[in-house]
């Protein structure tokens, strides 16, 4: 891997207004409402050199998600190979697939991923109760699923560098797709409800061990309660209070 350390990077806050994968509209306008606050300036409050640039949305149409999806991997690569550290801001959560495989093509392989997620997001279309491409990106991710997704230009995840916490809600055919290559899993009762942090340690000592297996629990959705711009909230899920 080519380790591309700079000494004073600049957080490079890439917006993406989208909801192709979602069910229904709102939240590509999370980006209206974040870009009011100013992410820059706060950041920039706070010692860190920042700047904002907005994707070009095409269209709605069969092919759009797929060229959205690459022409992100080609931001967030290159934010990667000038020194700079990317910001995401979405969007619905299929863009994932296409931030992480510009990272995987800047770093020169699949990087080590830590998700915080009360869903699995590791549908395929087979399995899919909905066809909401929000629930592919882990399975796209790890080569798996609908090639629009899948065939982004960059690696596939390594399975066993890849962690979730916060599991709260899948279906079981969604179990097999990352469970059964080696990912590992931790519910939400178990980690978050003890801080975030002690979920992430885990997280990291299961990425670098290299350990096997899996652990979910289900829960049924809630209202939106404290986080409107969640499209698909869970029941018990993570609160501001614990990050």
């Amino acid at each position: 891997m080519r380790w591309l350390i700079s000494l004073s990077p600049t957080v490079r806050c890439i917006g993406v207004a989208s909801r192709f994968g979602a069910p229904f509209s709102g939240c590509e306008r999370a980006l209206e409402v974040l870009r009011q606050a100013g992410p820059p300036s706060v950041l920039r409050h706070n010692g860190l050199a920042a700047e904002w640039r907005e994707m070009a949305v095409p269209e709605p149409s069969t092919a759009a998600l797929g060229i959205l999806l690459r022409d992100l991997a080609d931001a967030t690569a290159a934010a990667i190979l000038a020194g700079d550290r990317p910001l995401i801001i979405g969007g619905d959560h299929s863009m994932a697939t296409g931030n992480w495989r510009g990272i995987g093509c800047a770093l020169g392989e699949a990087p080590g991923l830590i998700c915080i997620d009360a869903h699995l997001d590791a549908h395929i279309r087979a399995t899919s109760p909905s066809g909401n491409a929000h629930g592919m990106p882990l399975a796209a991710l790890l080569g798996l699923g609908d090639p629009a997704m899948v065939d982004i230009p960059g690696p596939v995840l390594n399975p066993t560098r890849t962690v979730v916490i916060g599991v709260y809600s899948y279906e079981p055919a969604e179990v097999e797709q990352p469970g059964g290559n080696g990912c590992r899993g931790f519910r939400h009762g178990r980690y978050l409800r003890t801080r975030i942090g002690r979920g992430i340690c885990r997280g990291l000592a299961h990425r670098r061990q290299r350990t096997l297996g899996h652990q979910y629990r289900p829960r049924r959705n809630r209202s939106r309660g404290c986080a409107p711009g969640v499209s698909t909230s869970v029941i018990g899920g993570a609160a501001p209070s614990l990050a």
